[in-house]
């Protein structure tokens, strides 16, 4: 999606207040010049985001995605240490007391074992 399908997307005036401005800073020449840059080491920008009934919201900074199976489930960090998880990091965010932070994760457990 180019910047001017992102300024022109009906869906966008739907999303909570933080995820729209999330969205709309990719318009920031500052925005995509981090996104140039990450795309030096095979990186990319995500918004952190879970859905619900009423559609979807930010991720909260005290919960963690988790993909197995082609399935996404949501726990609570504390719930249950990352270190204890299988899985491979794939999406981080600033977390101002720890610096970065993993916010959500791959479980390379193909074989029907629970990785959860």
């Amino acid at each position: 999606m180019s910047i001017s399908a992102i300024e022109s997307n009906p869906e966008i005036d739907r999303l909570p207040a933080e995820l729209k401005a999330a969205v709309l800073a990719m318009n920031n020449p500052e925005v995509q010049e981090m996104v140039r840059k990450l795309d030096g080491y095979g990186l990319a920008v995500a918004l952190p985001h879970l859905h619900n009934d009423a559609g979807f919201e930010i991720l909260p900074r005290d919960m963690i995605s988790m993909e197995q199976n082609l399935v996404t489930t949501f726990f609570k960090k504390a719930d249950a240490p990352l270190d204890k998880k299988p899985g491979v990091p794939v999406v981080w965010r600033w977390d101002h007391e720890k610096g970065v932070a993993e916010s959500a994760r791959c479980c390379t457990c193909y074989t029907g074992t629970d990785c959860v």
